[in-house]
């Protein structure tokens, strides 16, 4: 997936440019309009590697503490196996379930609460071999940003 900010096309994410811990692929416009909403980026194994600030201050988690960690970090063990088995399959056919569409979802934060959040789902580093991973943007339900 190549970014475009201000006519330049970034293509870092497909030459490996993104490095653990930084969304630099990801257009600085795009993580300022965001800033509100917590985005994580995994890689396709489920790996967390870009985790930014309303992320730590929604789920509790420092970013230090959950880049390089597993997704399931905030996935509820009940919920564990079907989330699993449902990001390797939408890895493997580098197609989202519902297509990206908002969906509600229930994440665990770090004090162990269970928090309803409505995710939005897409795809980086998308090319003729597949997808490089998900980026998720989380929003506590009911919340809504406001825009200048």
């Amino acid at each position: 997936m190549a970014l475009v900010e201000d006519g330049e096309v970034d293509n870092s994410a497909q030459q490996g440019g993104l490095a653990s811990g930084s969304a630099s692929w990801v257009s600085r416009r795009a993580l300022a309009a965001g800033r509100d909403d917590a985005v994580v980026v995994v890689d396709s194994s489920g790996m967390i590697i870009s985790w930014n600030p309303a992320a730590e201050k929604l789920l509790g988690y420092p970013a230090d503490a959950a880049v390089g960690q597993s997704l399931a970090l905030i996935i509820p063990p009940k919920h564990q196996l079907r989330h699993s088995t449902g990001f390797h399959k939408a890895i493997g056919a580098a197609r989202l379930a519902k297509g990206g569409r908002p969906a509600r979802v229930t994440a665990s934060t770090a004090d162990g609460r269970l928090v309803p959040l409505t995710m939005t789902l897409g795809f980086w580093g998308e090319s003729a071999q597949g997808v490089s991973g998900v980026v998720a943007v989380l929003r506590r339900v009911g919340y809504s940003a406001s825009f200048i």
